[in-house]
């Protein structure tokens, strides 16, 4: 006859042999160990769920999440991890690394037990994935746009610094202000920069961050005169030379630079062309009559 004892879970069985009959007699004893059954990423599979989450917004700070459920269902069989012996890395890469930016990472737990027993009976190393996304700064109020001053008409498009900020608090509630750095976290595109009015400025989420915010600002209509007084004061650089055209205006003749060239040449019809066209620009933005008296020296 053969017994065995404590031969299901982790450590020494024993089995124990006892001869009868006619022709064996004795007792023979022979013991033997059981050792931990590995358990592979494999045999986990999707089977996993993380605190908080295996989708998680990006916060700025490292991101650790821990393991709630381990399961393996060709085993039918749940695990338990040591809490002590989590590690971190980035998808496809070997060194282990702090979880921050928007990326999938890996949480690495080692696996001591299951969760029906008290005895070791499993044992390995789990790569479990987790993706880190971007913050949609959309709706967020946490993060702000600064007021953008008004600004006064040019012939070029108007792009204003725009500023990103995260607002918190310091220890006695104070609000702070962090700002965000341009085209690593956000971008910015401008919509009717270019004629009197209101004009906005579209900030895009990049990097760790998704979403849209807008910001408007005013254009101003440039006074003729402060024209003239910066050109007199010798504002313009030396360097750069203006067409000017003169236009009727409320029964005055004026006169208005309308491009720029860093060197005299004759001036081109189509480049004649392209001072008009400025020309009634201005006369739209100062409501002119819009009819051009004559064109005067016509050279850059």
């Amino acid at each position: 006859s053969i017994t065995t004892t404590a031969n299901i879970n982790v450590g020494q069985a024993k089995m124990v042999f006892v001869g009868g009959g006619k022709n064996v007699e004795g007792r023979v004893e022979v013991k033997f160990n059981i050792i931990p059954q590995t358990i592979t990423t494999q045999d986990i599979g999707e089977n996993y769920e993380l605190n908080p989450g295996k989708q998680i917004v990006y916060t700025g700070g490292e991101i650790k999440p821990t393991v709630m459920y381990l399961y393996s269902q060709e085993k039918d069989v749940s695990f338990v991890v040591d809490a002590s012996k989590y590690a971190y890395k980035v998808k496809g890469e070997t060194e282990e690394s702090a979880p921050i930016n928007v990326g999938t990472y890996l949480v690495i737990a080692t696996i001591t037990g299951s969760t029906n027993s008290i005895y070791h009976n499993y044992t390995g190393q789990v790569e479990l994935e987790f993706s880190i996304v971007p913050l949609d700064i959309t709706n967020d109020v946490n993060y702000e746009i600064e007021n953008i001053a008004a600004q006064t008409y040019q012939i070029s498009k108007i792009e204003p610094t725009v500023k990103l900020n995260l607002l918190g608090e310091d220890a006695d509630g104070n609000t702070t202000k962090t700002l965000l750095s341009i085209d690593r976290d956000y971008s910015v595109v401008y919509e009717n920069n270019t004629t009197v009015g209101t004009a906005k400025a579209i900030v895009s989420g990049i990097g760790n961050y998704t979403g849209t915010k807008v910001k408007s600002f005013a254009i101003n209509a440039k006074d003729i005169a402060d024209i003239k007084s910066d050109y007199k004061k010798g504002v313009l650089p030396e360097t750069t030379h203006y067409v000017y055209f003169q236009f009727s205006y409320l029964g005055n003749v004026m006169k208005i630079p309308t491009f720029t060239s860093n060197h005299y040449r004759p001036l081109a019809m189509d480049k004649v062309q392209e001072g008009l066209k400025n020309a009634a620009r201005y006369a739209e933005i100062l409501t002119a009559t819009k009819q051009v008296a004559f064109c005067k020296d016509a050279r850059m």
